[in-house]
């Protein structure tokens, strides 16, 4: 491996690890429980409002009646 072949496969290592770490990071972040159920844990959650899984909506017209 000559020295220009070193530095492209460094670079493209060095942005495949910064790609992967960001997500991981937005990921860590966002704490979004995809496991919705009706129970008290699901409406305290921050997204519950505007959640787009099935048992969400179910639970908030349930919630409208």
């Amino acid at each position: 491996m000559n020295r220009r072949e070193f530095f492209r496969q460094s670079a493209r290592v060095g942005i495949l690890a910064a790609i992967t770490g960001g997500v991981v990071v937005l990921t860590a972040n966002n704490r979004i429980d995809w496991t919705c159920s009706d129970n008290e844990a699901c409406k305290a959650c921050r997204k519950y409002a505007s959640c787009d899984l099935e048992q969400a909506q179910k639970n908030r017209k349930n919630e409208r009646r």
